[in-house]
């Protein structure tokens, strides 16, 4: 959560928290809750983002390792093809 947002609702909060103990009404209650409920999603949501951002480098190592993995993959399918390839002559040879 940034923080100005962080601030005015810190403001917003202690000023509904100087209301006399009978309130303003149910307006006033409303605007409390409400209040008390961006408060809370805001700090879920910084939660989800500091996890995401925590993740970044790992993520980031997987993404670059992307092109090797490729490339390994691409080398053991030709591999296994070139072996597919001697089978086949070997059985032709055995088979005439």
């Amino acid at each position: 959560m940034n923080r100005e947002t962080e601030e005015e609702l810190t403001d917003l909060l202690l000023g509904l928290g100087m209301l006399p103990e009978g309130g303003y009404g149910p307006r006033a209650q409303a605007a409390a809750m409400k209040a008390m409920d961006a408060q809370q999603r805001a700090l879920e949501a910084a939660l989800v983002l500091d996890h995401i951002l925590k993740n970044l480098p790992e993520d980031q190592r997987r993404i670059d390792e992307i092109p090797k993995d490729i490339a390994d993959a691409n080398r053991d399918i030709a591999r296994a093809q070139s072996q597919g390839r001697k089978i086949k002559t070997h059985l032709n040879k055995i088979n005439r």
